[in-house]
């Protein structure tokens, strides 16, 4: 299996000082004497995927990303925005009630399967 290769992108991350390696083109100084800051794109190299990962990464490209790079930015800009957002204090209060309330409740002495027809009787019922 070919590994999938990450080529950087046009968009190129800013680099932070201090580190050693040199931008992949000079930083020029500007006519008012300030150097603007260095900017580089690092590749990332080489991702094994399994065959059913690369599938699907296959058709989320014929559905309009670029290139697989632009496929897995969206993905790590998504998962950025999600965890930037903590839960709500209603968020864990709800949690914290729900666990309470499954605490309260006791141990079921049914089994699972005792449960799910329950649970299938009950909808029946009230489909009528």
């Amino acid at each position: 299996m070919q590994p999938l290769r990450l080529q950087p992108k046009i968009d190129l991350e800013r680099r932070e000082e201090g580190m050693t390696s040199s931008p992949p083109f000079p930083a020029n100084p500007s006519p008012l004497g300030t150097r603007p800051e260095r900017i580089y794109a690092e590749p990332m190299g080489e991702m094994n995927f399994p065959p059913e990962i690369r599938q699907w990464i296959a058709a989320r490209l014929a559905e309009g990303y670029a290139d697989e790079a632009d496929y897995l930015a969206e993905l790590v800009r998504r998962d950025m925005a999600h965890a930037a957002q903590p839960e709500s204090p209603e968020e864990i209060a709800w949690v914290r009630a729900k666990v309470e309330e499954g605490l309260a409740s006791g141990i079921c002495e049914k089994n699972a399967f005792e449960v799910l027809e329950e649970i299938r009787t009950s909808r029946k019922a009230r489909r009528g």
